[in-house]
């Protein structure tokens, strides 16, 4: 896309983006620090615009389709356990349980992920992402359910979000 210009007459403007059928992977691919594989569908809204010619952002959502499957997998070798002795038997026992997590990641079918934006109950938390699902290991089948928030205010984020991906 060249050089172009958006001119408004008016300084209050606002719309709302909406997304359906966007692929997860495809997305996702454009996120440098994102490092494993994501499939799906995605959908959502984020309302955008102007108020007295300042840009704001609104509530909205991203979710993963739930007609569609989907998966996310990683390599998280080493993630939870470099820093963990492996010496002792009381050793093992406890990298027992970050050791099937790292194995976890690496195929995870996804039954839910949701990230909310801009929450005006949650002014503090900006962004809340939830991601829910199982893997099989060889070890167990092992439930996934994470539940993160990016804390701050929504310029504090933006600036958080846009530092990482300059990372």
């Amino acid at each position: 896309v060249g050089h172009f210009a958006l001119a408004f007459p008016d300084p209050d403007v606002g719309t709302a983006l909406e997304f359906e059928g966007v692929d997860a992977g495809e997305l996702m691919r454009h996120v440098d620090i994102f490092k494993g594989r994501l499939t799906g569908k995605l959908r959502g809204k984020l309302p955008v615009g102007l108020i007295a010619g300042r840009p704001f952002v609104g509530e909205g959502f991203l979710e993963l389709d739930p007609r569609q499957p989907a998966s996310f997998s990683m390599d998280a070798s080493g993630l939870f356990t470099t820093d963990l002795p492996n010496k002792t038997a009381k050793d093992r026992v406890v990298r027992l349980p970050y050791e099937v997590l790292e194995e976890a990641l690496g195929d995870v079918q996804i039954r839910t992920m949701r990230i909310d934006l801009f929450d005006r109950d949650t002014p503090q938390t900006p962004i809340r992402i939830e991601f829910s699902g199982e893997s099989n290991t060889p070890r167990a089948r092992v439930p996934v359910n994470l539940v993160t928030n990016i804390n701050g205010s929504i310029p504090e984020a933006l600036n958080f979000l846009y530092r990482l991906a300059m990372l």
